[in-house]
C-alpha cells in the first residue's frame, strides 16, 4: 500500500499542473492587449480612456496572477503598467511606446519561459521602463 502524498506536495503538484494553464492564459491575454493597440502604433490616433481601461484591466490580472506561478517579473511589469496607466491625467497624453514595450516585455517573459525576478536582466528591464515612464510624463 502507497503512503498519500503530503498535502504540501500535493499543492505544489496542483500548482504546477496550473502554471501552463496560466501561460496559455497570459497569451491570449497579450494578444487581446497587441490587439487594442495596434491602430495607435502610426500616431495618428490618440488612446481614449475606454481603450486605457482595457489595458488596465488586461494588465491587472496579469500582475495579479503572476506571482502566483513563480512569474515575479511579469508581476513587476504588469504592475508598472497598472501605474503608468494610473498617472495618466489625459488619456490622448498615453504613449504608445511606453504601452507597447510593457506588453512586448511581458510577451517576452512568457516567450522566454522567465520565472521569478528575472535576476539581474530583470531588473535592468525594470529599470529601463521605468525611465520610459518618467521621460514621458515629463515631456507631455
Amino acid at each position: 500500500m502507497s503512503s498519500p502524498l503530503n498535502p504540501i506536495s500535493q499543492a505544489q503538484e496542483a500548482i504546477n499542473s496550473l502554471s501552463n494553464t496560466y501561460l496559455d492564459w497570459t497569451r491570449s491575454q497579450l494578444k487581446d492587449m497587441f490587439n487594442l493597440i495596434e491602430r495607435y502604433e502610426d500616431g495618428q490616433k490618440s488612446f481614449n480612456a475606454a481603450i486605457l481601461e482595457q489595458l488596465f484591466d488586461l494588465s491587472h490580472n496579469i500582475k495579479g496572477m503572476g506571482g502566483s506561478f513563480g512569474y515575479h517579473l511579469m508581476t513587476d511589469v504588469g504592475g508598472s503598467l497598472c501605474s503608468y496607466l494610473h498617472r495618466i491625467e489625459q488619456p490622448e497624453a498615453a504613449s504608445f511606446n511606453v504601452i507597447n514595450a510593457h506588453i512586448k516585455a511581458m510577451d517576452l517573459i512568457v516567450s522566454d519561459d522567465i520565472t521569478g525576478s528575472g535576476g539581474h536582466a530583470g531588473q535592468k528591464l525594470l529599470s529601463q521602463l521605468h525611465n520610459m515612464i518618467e521621460k514621458s510624463l515629463t515631456a507631455a
